[in-house]
């Protein structure tokens, strides 16, 4: 049976106002994986070796809309619970530990993450998606707006409707693909100059451009589509 953390329950119900003010912290839980869920609202998302914790502050909605936070088997769970037909924004402000796999399902709002290693997989409806210091690893898609990602990716599959994505890449890439999808809108990947990668790219309306020599014997891929704007492959800046 699963292990469900009830102290978490008793904070969240007796404390709504003051958690709003005051992080929710869990020393004593050894969390691998954080599930969020939530309807609109901002999230920023940071790694930290202190304790994790979750502060929130309601933007709008009614008494029915409120977070709902518990640890189950090493799981930190963050959901929005409230009334499907009213309004319901709240934004989070999240630390979890450096290596936590990310599972994030949002409505509208922008999603931020920092320094968190672990895989990371995000679906938003609507809004931007920020992510610096990321692992090897970052899945996810937007319905509308611009996704920026920094780390030493090895492999991603990033979708947005429209908007922009950006991959910058701080490493020179071993082994591994990154797939970069939008309908409408540009996307670029920055690599060092001494990267070794093969390409594959297909744009309806726009061009391809890239400042790297291709090499077919590269055990690197980068897939880049788009259905109207520009593919480029860009050199990093020193």
């Amino acid at each position: 049976m699963k292990k469900i953390s009830l102290m978490t329950f008793i904070v969240l119900l007796s404390s709504f106002a003051y958690a709003e003010q005051n992080p929710l912290i869990f020393p004593n839980e050894k969390i691998r994986k954080l599930k969020l869920n939530i309807v609109d609202g901002n999230v920023k998302i940071i790694s930290s070796s202190l304790a994790p914790s979750v502060l929130f502050s309601k933007v709008k909605g009614d008494a029915f809309c409120k977070p709902e936070v518990k640890v189950d088997d090493n799981d930190l769970i963050v959901k929005v619970v409230g009334d499907k037909n009213g309004p319901c924004e709240i934004n989070f402000e999240i630390q979890v530990p450096e290596n936590t796999i990310l599972v994030n399902k949002m409505g509208c709002g922008n999603l931020d993450i920092l320094n968190v290693q672990g895989v990371i997989d995000f679906k938003l409806e609507k809004g931007n998606v920020r992510i610096t210091h990321a692992g090897k690893e970052v899945n996810g898609n937007t319905g509308h707006g611009n996704v920026k990602i920094e780390g030493p990716i090895n492999n991603a599959d990033i979708v947005s409707g429209a908007g922009n994505i950006d991959v910058i890449l701080t490493n020179n890439p071993g082994k591994g693909e990154i797939e970069l999808k939008t309908k409408r809108g540009n996307v670029t990947v920055f690599a060092p100059k001494e990267s070794s990668i093969r390409t594959s790219a297909k744009v309806g309306t726009g061009f391809m451009t890239s400042e790297i020599p291709e090499n077919p014997e590269a055990t690197f891929k980068i897939m880049m589509r788009s259905g109207v704007g520009q593919l480029r492959i860009k050199k990093s800046k020193p």
